[in-house]
C-alpha cells in the first residue's frame, strides 16, 4: 500500500486498491451483524410464538379444572354452590401453578441479547486489526461498508471518477437519488392504499344507501 496521506492525490487505480482492501474484514463485519439480528429475531419469534400458545392454554386448562370440578364436587356434595366455588378455587390454584412455570420456560431476551452483543463486539474487533491502516486513516468511517466501498469500486472500474473528490460527489449524489426514489415509492404505495380505502368506503356508502332503499320499498309495499 501507498503512503500518500492526502487522497486526492490518489490515482484511480489506488483508490481502487485501497477500496478492495477493506473488503474481507467489513464482509466479517456485516456477516456478524446479520447472523446477530437473526438470532435475536428469531428468540422473539420463539418467545411470541410461546406466550401465543401458553395464554391459550391458561385459559383452557382454568376452564377445564374449573368445569371439571364444580361437576364433580356438586355431584358428591349435592350443592351447586359449593361446587362452584370449589371448581373456582382449584381452577385459580393450577392458573397461578402454570404461571409460575411459564415463566420459568420463557425465552430470556435479554440475556440472549447480551450474548450475542458480545459475540458480535469481539468480531468486530477482530476485523477492525485486520483492516489496513491506510484504509482506516484515510477512509471517513460512514464509507465503512460493503456497499460504500464496492459502489465506488465500481464508478472507478467504469471510469465515471478519476480523483476522491469526483468519488465521492458522485456516491453521494447516487445516494440521494435513491432515498429519493424510495421515498417516492413509499408516497406512492401510500397514495394507492388512500385511494382504494376510499373506493371501499365510496361502495360500502352505496350499499348502505341501496339497503335502505331496500328496506323502505319493503315497508310501503307491506303497508299496502
Amino acid at each position: 500500500m501507498t503512503d500518500k496521506m492526502d487522497l486526492n492525490t490518489y490515482s484511480a487505480d489506488e483508490l481502487s486498491t485501497l477500496l478492495v482492501s477493506a473488503n474481507s474484514p467489513l464482509r466479517k463485519a456485516g456477516n456478524a451483524y446479520s447472523q446477530r439480528k437473526m438470532v435475536i429475531d428469531e428468540a422473539r419469534h420463539k418467545r411470541n410464538a410461546h406466550d401465543f400458545v401458553t395464554r391459550g392454554m391458561l385459559k383452557y386448562i382454568f376452564g377445564a379444572v374449573g368445569i371439571i370440578t364444580w361437576i364433580i364436587v356438586s355431584y358428591i356434595t349435592k350443592n351447586g354452590s359449593i361446587g362452584f366455588t370449589a371448581g373456582l378455587i382449584l381452577g385459580l390454584i393450577c392458573l397461578i401453578l402454570f404461571s409460575n412455570s411459564r415463566k420459568k420456560n420463557n425465552i430470556d431476551i435479554a440475556s440472549i441479547s447480551r450474548e450475542e452483543d458480545a459475540k458480535y463486539n469481539q468480531i468486530i474487533k477482530e476485523a477492525y486489526q485486520e483492516m489496513p491502516k491506510d484504509f482506516i486513516e484515510l477512509i471517513p468511517q460512514k464509507y465503512w461498508s460493503i456497499h460504500a466501498i464496492w459502489t465506488m469500486y465500481e464508478l472507478l472500474k467504469d471510469q465515471r471518477a478519476s480523483n476522491w473528490k469526483e468519488l465521492v460527489n458522485l456516491y453521494e449524489t447516487l445516494e440521494h437519488q435513491k432515498r429519493l426514489e424510495e421515498q417516492s415509492q413509499i408516497q406512492t404505495q401510500m397514495t394507492k392504499q388512500a385511494l382504494e380505502n376510499s373506493q371501499k368506503a365510496v361502495n360500502l356508502a352505496g350499499q348502505a344507501a341501496d339497503n335502505a332503499a331496500i328496506a323502505a320499498d319493503i315497508a310501503f309495499i307491506s303497508g299496502m
